[in-house]
């Protein structure tokens, strides 16, 4: 039991960079809830992360590098300076991996390959709120409560990024408006800054300063196609419509010549 427990804490003291950098993970991204097994799992991944970052400047400086043998035998000591070095290391490993999540650039490569259509977030509020590429189109909100029968307008500046069932809204110059029947009321007041919480269901996020999306090229095709069908009928109208008023007309004055000469 006591070999089991100094084993332990022998992976634990090793791996203690790769801990510290899943905190900083943890701590800057949304996620889902992590259970223990992949804690432990990512905390390994992301300690062999640091480990790795750190041969080539132990290489550099001509530092010695023992985590391997560390690892794999148990007679071997355990080298407290690498340990730190790593750990340090571990502070530009959660920034990069932290920038990876926050960006999607799995899930982006996934799509552009074809093979996952996953948006890579908890949910599609964190989705919108923490993956889009933040612009004043995009954090220009209306949040409606129709419960209240209020309209709030204003600038999404923070959000909640937990995964339960209510949202949590900062809003900067905030407008907040009556609302009824489907329809933004009359002005009630202006204030600079309101915080806003409760059940998802309540609330209704628009975006309004979104421009649309271009439409796609097999229906632009098929309303250029409609357009020039269009054309062809409009001309070919024009035509008959001619010929009718000439053949009218030349019919007019044919009967007025036989009536002429009948008289």
């Amino acid at each position: 039991m006591a070999e089991i427990t100094e084993f332990t804490f022998r992976i634990f003291l090793i791996f203690a960079p790769g801990v510290l950098a899943f905190i900083i993970v943890g701590k800057l991204t949304v996620h889902d809830k992590t259970t223990p097994f992949f804690a432990v799992f990512k905390s390994f991944i992301l300690g062999f992360l640091c480990y790795l970052s750190y041969y080539p400047i132990s290489e550099f400086l001509n530092l010695p590098f023992s985590f391997l043998q560390t690892i794999t035998d148990l007679e071997q000591t355990i080298d407290f300076k690498e340990v730190a070095f790593s750990a340090l290391m571990a502070i530009p490993v959660g920034l990069i991996v932290s920038a990876l999540i926050f960006h999607n650039v799995l899930f982006k490569v996934a799509y552009r390959l074809g093979v996952s259509r996953k948006i890579g977030a908890p949910g599609v509020w964190s989705h919108i709120a923490s993956f889009h590429p933040k612009t004043i189109d995009t954090q220009w909100v209306n949040i409606i409560d129709e419960q209240q029968g209020l309209f709030y307008r204003g600038f999404l500046q923070f959000f909640s990024d937990n995964n339960d069932l209510e949202n949590e809204y900062f809003l900067r110059n905030v407008r907040v408006y009556e609302y009824q029947n489907n329809k933004q009321g009359k002005l009630i007041y202006q204030i600079p800054a309101l915080y806003l919480n409760g059940k998802r269901e309540n609330f209704k996020v628009e975006f309004p300063n979104v421009p649309y999306l271009p439409e796609p090229k097999i229906f632009q095709k098929r309303i250029s196609i409609a357009k020039q069908i269009l054309d062809v009928f409009i001309r070919v109208y024009k035509i008959l419509e001619n010929a009718y008023i000439w053949i009218k007309t030349y019919l007019l004055k044919s009967w007025n010549v036989l009536k002429e000469k009948r008289e």
